[in-house]
C-alpha cells in the first residue's frame, strides 16, 4: 500500500471520523441504513448531512442483523450501510450466557466489548424509568436503551469501564433494585 499524506486524515476519535466520512459521502436526500441499536450520534450525523437514517431493528437471533430484512431496506437512495462491530451498545455477538441470578434481566456475554445490552422487558419499566430508578435509589448510572433507537426502549446499556470492585458494587446495587421490584 502506498500511503501519501493527502490520503490520510487524523481525527480525535471514531465519532469525528464517522462524521467527516458522512460529510464527504452524503448528499441531501440520500439514505443511510444503520444496523441498530446504535449510538445516537450516528443517525444525528446523517440528519446533519440532510440525509435520512434508516434503522435496521429486526434481528435473526440476539442482535445479529436479519439479512433478508436488511435487504428490504435498500432503495435506490441508499448510499451507505453502517455496520458497527463490535457494536455499541450490544457487543454484537452473543454466543454464551452469563454475570444469571438477577431477577427480570436477560443478557448474554458479548464477544467483543465492555458493554452489556440488557433486556428489561420483564420489569414492566421502560428504559428511562429503569435508569431513573437505579440512579435515584441505588446511585447507579446506566444508559437507557431508548438512546440507541426507539425500538430499544426495553433495554438498558451497562458499561464496564471502572475498576472491578466498583463494577461488583454496581452489580450488587442493580440486583438490590431488581429484587425490590418483586
Amino acid at each position: 500500500m502506498d500511503l501519501k499524506a493527502e490520503n490520510v486524515a487524523i481525527t480525535v476519535g471514531a465519532t469525528e471520523a464517522i462524521h467527516l466520512a458522512f460529510r464527504m459521502l452524503l448528499n441531501s436526500g440520500d439514505e443511510v441504513i444503520i444496523i441498530g441499536p446504535t449510538w445516537a450520534q450516528c443517525p444525528n450525523d446523517v440528519l446533519l448531512c440532510g440525509a435520512k437514517p434508516i434503522i435496521a431493528d429486526k434481528f435473526a437471533s440476539g442482535f445479529l442483523p436479519d439479512l433478508d430484512y436488511l435487504r428490504t431496506l435498500v432503495t435506490d437512495k441508499t448510499k451507505i450501510i453502517v455496520v458497527n462491530s463490535p457494536n455499541n451498545p450490544t457487543g454484537t455477538v452473543y454466543p454464551k450466557e452469563l454475570l444469571k441470578g438477577i431477577p427480570h434481566l436477560k443478557y448474554e456475554v458479548p464477544d467483543a466489548t465492555f458493554y452489556l445490552f440488557t433486556d428489561i422487558s420483564e420489569t414492566g419499566l421502560d428504559s428511562r424509568a429503569m435508569c431513573t430508578g437505579l440512579l435515584e435509589k441505588e446511585h447507579v448510572a446506566i444508559t437507557p436503551g431508548l438512546s440507541f433507537g426507539d425500538a430499544f426502549d426495553g433495554y438498558i446499556r451497562l458499561a464496564f469501564t471502572l475498576e472491578e470492585d466498583v463494577i461488583r458494587e454496581g452489580i450488587g446495587r442493580i440486583r438490590h433494585f431488581m429484587e425490590s421490584l418483586d
